[in-house]
């Protein structure tokens, strides 16, 4: 899922396409499909470290577009 929304942002940045609507709409996805997954980790822990691990790309992907 995260390389989909890399190779998606990777697209728009050669289209010089660099409206925050896109932005937005990726940290929103990636937010939306990981509640998705964690649902189907059966440990409170493994849903920790893996809400853990999105947070850490999100807050990437925010230091990079500059949110």
């Amino acid at each position: 899922m995260l390389t989909n929304v890399e190779k998606y942002i990777y697209y728009m940045d050669i289209m010089n396409f660099s409206e925050k609507k896109i932005y937005k709409e990726s940290i929103d996805y990636i937010t939306g499909y990981s509640l998705y997954r964690a649902n189907m980790l059966r440990s409170e822990e493994d849903k920790q470290q893996y809400f853990e691990y999105i947070g850490r790309y999100k807050e990437k992907l925010k230091r990079y577009w500059n949110m």
